[in-house]
């Protein structure tokens, strides 16, 4: 999928590339890899762009509330990088617990750090 994704940006004249990322266990967060387009357009703009975004807050046992928030999440986020760090900043300053929510949310799917933090493809 991504690499079809790719292939019609580039098509289209953008600068697009799939970066991997892949990191290691470290305190809580798991090992992981992780997956996703950036795309340059002439204009020097960076775009990210990720094919299965609301999968990443998928939880084990989510309350009614939770599920419903989920609905709003879209299934492909493509937006400016500043953009999607907003959205996990803010999601980790939530408190789950509040909502009845027992297992706290992080960015497991990202490695647990900020999105072009130095490896591989930085956005």
């Amino acid at each position: 999928m991504f690499i079809v994704a790719e292939a019609f940006l580039r098509d289209k004249g953008y600068n697009a590339a799939i970066c991997k990322t892949k990191w290691e266990k470290f305190g809580g967060v798991t090992a992981g890899n992780y997956e996703f387009i950036d795309v340059v357009r002439l204009d020097s703009k960076r775009y990210f762009i990720d094919l299965d975004f609301a999968s990443k807050f998928v939880i084990v046992r989510p309350n009614n509330f939770y599920e419903n928030l989920l609905q709003y999440l879209p299934r492909v986020y493509v937006g400016k990088t500043e953009d999607l760090k907003h959205i996990l900043k803010r999601r980790s300053k939530r408190h789950p617990q509040r909502f009845g929510i027992v297992t706290p949310l992080d960015a497991r799917h990202y490695g647990g750090r900020d999105v072009g933090d130095g490896d591989g493809c930085d956005i």
